[in-house]
């Protein structure tokens, strides 16, 4: 009766899951389906750089929609096609009605929760089948009584078995904390390039415009951004949105010249110099840094327990190898 009870909760909780899997995948192809899109080609009109506070350049293009007219919106491009592109020049996407156009990288950064959301349902769905399937009552053999030494093997096979639980359970640990840490690859690639002295340039850029977007909601961070123009070193006028904190934003208004480094690699990654303390502390404030320094305190914590673990292990094994 009670393995009854558990396969009935199994089979809910799966056909719960697949049902959800199924409800994100019909509504992600009725809000992005592009087998409804036409191909079309469209005129790039403006190249425009975005560049975060705590992650690299991104790249976009203003287009000419098919209707002729020109897009009130950016659209974005990889960076290998920000080098190779020149205004004037044409790029491909989807459309799907005259007044509206998108590149393939628009389509997967827009519906980027709708695609985790499918990955992280979709595959508890899938376990929970895998898992229901095994947990079927088969046919099962009459045991047999065991002797003495029979249990001392069994006793053995269950404390290796044990121990190969508790370097498995080590081995997901390890594996989801990894699975974090790439959240910090970019903020630290950036704070890198940001503290190299060298393989940058000085230079004043010119703002051009001015955007804010104040919330008051606890969960939620404001935003400021300063549109720059300056060129690089091949002489290229190169446009930036550059995300800025309060405290930098107010200092500036449309036409004055902000101090800024570029790097000679990448003229879109910029960073604005004479960074106060004030800019800092703002910088630390947002709820992205503190998701950094969650993912970084995990990683600390969890780091220490697996050392002192280790640690025991080989004083166990020492002591074991004295006394014999």
């Amino acid at each position: 009766m009670e393995k009854l009870k558990e396969l009935a909760g199994m089979a809910i909780i799966t056909v719960l899951f697949t049902l959800f899997t199924i409800a994100l995948v019909s509504a992600y192809i009725e809000e992005y389906n592009l087998f409804k899109a036409e191909p079309v080609t469209v005129k790039t009109v403006e190249k425009v750089g975005a560049k975060g506070l705590y992650g690299p350049p991104s790249y976009y293009v203003r287009v000419e929609l098919p209707n002729g007219e020109e897009a009130p919106y950016l659209n974005r491009i990889s960076k290998q096609q920000m080098k190779d592109f020149q205004v004037g020049d044409e790029v491909s996407g989807y459309s799907l009605r005259p007044s509206d156009f998108s590149t393939l990288r628009d389509f997967i950064f827009d519906s980027i929760f709708y695609l985790a959301g499918i990955l992280i349902v979709g595959g508890l769905a899938f376990c929970c089948w895998v898992a229901l399937i095994l947990t079927i009552p088969c046919k099962q053999s009459k045991q047999k009584t065991l002797s003495n030494k029979q249990k001392k093997r069994e006793r053995k096979r269950w404390k290796k078995l044990n121990r190969k639980k508790k370097g498995s359970g080590w081995g997901i640990v390890g594996g989801i904390i990894a699975f974090f840490l790439l959240f910090l690859i970019h903020p630290l690639w950036n704070l890198l390039m940001k503290l190299l002295p060298f393989g940058k340039t000085q230079t004043e850029a010119l703002v051009l415009d001015r955007d804010s977007y104040v919330t008051y909601r606890k969960h939620e961070d404001s935003s400021y951004e300063l549109t720059l123009s300056f060129q690089d070193d091949a002489g290229q006028s190169v446009q930036v949105i550059k995300d800025v904190t309060r405290n930098t934003y107010h200092q500036y208004n449309s036409g004055d010249a902000v101090p800024i480094t570029f790097r000679n690699a990448n003229p879109y990654d910029v960073f604005i110099q004479n960074t106060t303390f004030w800019d800092l502390f703002q910088l630390a404030s947002t709820w992205q840094a503190y998701l950094y320094f969650s993912i970084i305190a995990l990683t600390v914590f969890v780091g220490r327990i697996y050392w002192r673990d280790y640690r025991k292990k080989n004083s166990q094994t020492q002591d074991k190898q004295k006394s014999r």
